[in-house]
This record gives structure tokens, C-alpha cells and sequence, in this order.
């Protein structure tokens, strides 16, 4: 069965007898559930990630002034404006963000191995997230 789907996969046989790859292990309804599962979520990260970079050079630039009192007071600065913050998340959309990733994973076909192996890299960053944004409200009985 393994083989008939892998040479399903790579389609037709060449002239030298290679087989010619038609198509990633990917088919196109797959790559749709991605483009709406997976792509929201990248999308958000990519953007958290450039917020943070940017703030990371700021403050890079502020520890290289040759001036102390100058460096002292660009750093004061950036560590008091809104965009050195922790992100804060309201409890509404931390249970909602712990809702729905529970959703996702609970609805997995888990006898997919191929799907598994796609979604849990995703699954454990987002833990990783959902760890950090969930700590003001440990103590709301939603969230056990």
C-alpha cells in the first residue's frame, strides 16, 4: 500500500526509469486546511517577531552612545515606552487563544502520522506562548 501511494506521488516513470516527482506530499486540499490553520498564526508570529527585532536594534543603538548620560537616557526611554512592554493579553482572548488550541489538538485525526509530524512544531511554540500569556490568570477556574 506504502508503495503504490509513493509512486502515486511521484507519478510517472521517465524514460531512463526514474520517476518524475508530480507533486510534494502536500496535495491541494491540504495546503488549503494549512493556508487557513497554520498561515493566521504565522502571520501573527512573523509580525511579534519584526516588533521585537526592531526594539532589540533600538536598544542595540542606545548601548553603543559614546555618552553615558545620552545612553543612560535613551535606554530609560525605551524601556518606558509602550512598545518595550510585555504584550498583555485581555482574559478574554487568552481563553479564547486556550480554546481553540485545545480544539485543534483534540481534533486531530491522531492515526495521521504525516499530519502529526506537520502540527506539533506548530502545537509546541504555540504552548510556549499560550505558557507565558496564561500566567495572570492560573488562578480562573476556566482555566484549569
Amino acid at each position: 500500500a506504502w508503495h503504490a501511494r509513493l509512486v502515486g506521488q511521484l507519478g510517472r516513470m521517465a524514460a531512463d526509469r526514474e520517476y518524475i516527482l508530480r507533486t510534494f506530499w502536500l496535495e491541494q486540499e491540504d495546503l488549503e486546511e494549512v493556508r487557513e490553520r497554520i498561515l493566521p498564526s504565522l502571520t501573527s508570529g512573523i509580525a511579534e517577531t519584526d516588533g521585537m527585532l526592531r526594539e532589540v536594534l533600538e536598544l542595540s543603538e542606545a548601548l553603543e552612545l559614546p555618552d553615558a548620560a545620552d545612553r543612560d537616557e535613551c535606554i530609560r526611554g525605551f524601556l518606558n515606552s509602550s512598545s518595550a512592554t510585555v504584550i498583555k493579553y485581555s482574559k478574554g482572548d487568552v481563553f479564547e487563544k486556550l480554546e481553540a488550541y485545545h480544539a485543534e489538538v483534540l481534533s486531530i485525526n491522531w492515526a495521521d502520522s504525516a499530519n502529526l509530524a506537520h502540527s506539533v512544531p506548530f502545537w509546541e511554540a504555540e504552548l510556549e506562548k499560550l505558557t507565558m500569556i496564561v500566567q495572570p490568570y492560573l488562578h480562573e477556574p476556566e482555566v484549569e
